[in-house]
């Protein structure tokens, strides 16, 4: 009978140090998420940046093109009623035909 304070303090001890060890792990899993989230973050911005300057003064038919050719492969393209296109998540704003910005929507 006096075995079984014992145990159970052993058992409680076994179980708070896996607890214990189980906020550690998600501690690192959450920083390790963090990392991951800004480094696409910053992968994303330098891509739009990329885009940007590709596309911006490029003639709007050259876009009809790109959306032609994306529409296959399952990207949502649509030419919207102010005459810009949407390709996938991008946005492409024409101004006298030509592309005047390219914005996330």
């Amino acid at each position: 009978m006096k075995k079984l304070p014992w145990a159970l303090l052993a058992i409680s001890a076994a179980f708070n140090l896996y607890l214990i060890y189980l906020l550690l792990d998600s501690s690192l899993s959450l920083d390790d998420s963090r990392s991951s989230i800004t480094f696409l973050e910053e992968r994303g911005e330098l891509t739009r940046e990329i885009l940007k300057k590709y596309w911006v003064g490029k003639p709007a038919d050259e876009v009809g093109l790109l959306a032609e050719e994306m529409s296959p492969k399952g990207v949502v393209c649509k030419k919207t009623e102010e005459g810009s296109f949407e390709i996938g998540e991008l946005k492409f704003v024409i101004k006298n035909g030509v592309v005047a910005k390219v914005e996330y929507f």
